[in-house]
């Protein structure tokens, strides 16, 4: 009997020590922003210079999306969420003006695996 309350408590916290190691769902090791935007190169037919303005787009997003976490880490998570859609929409809004309407409308058919906002 003993035995089993030192057992079930160990293989608890080997299972949760596993489940920790795992990468985010939707997320894997090799989740790199470059390769994704390679794929995105490809898939848009995108020529040198749009890649490069596309490229840019997505690294000033990147970094302003961190400096708003950064700016939020107590939970002011509806103003941050606010600002995060804010970026969203200029950042749809530089990519229009960089893609032709049949380049945004691959890269929309791109993602229907978004999730729907949160409320």
């Amino acid at each position: 009997m003993k035995t089993r309350w030192i057992i079930v408590p160990l293989l608890a916290g080997f299972l949760a020590s596993n489940a920790l190691a795992q990468p985010p769902m939707g997320m894997s090791k090799s989740h790199d922003p470059e390769k994704r935007l390679q794929h995105l190169a490809i898939e848009l037919g995108l020529t040198d210079a749009q890649l490069e303005q596309v490229r840019a787009i997505f690294k000033a997003k990147h970094d302003r999306a961190e400096a708003i976490h950064d700016r939020y880490e107590t939970p002011a998570q509806k103003q941050m969420r606010k600002e995060l859609k804010a970026l969203h929409e200029e950042t749809q809004t530089q990519l229009s003006e960089v893609l032709t309407s049949e380049q945004m409308a691959v890269l929309k058919a791109l993602r229907p695996h978004h999730r729907p906002p949160r409320h």
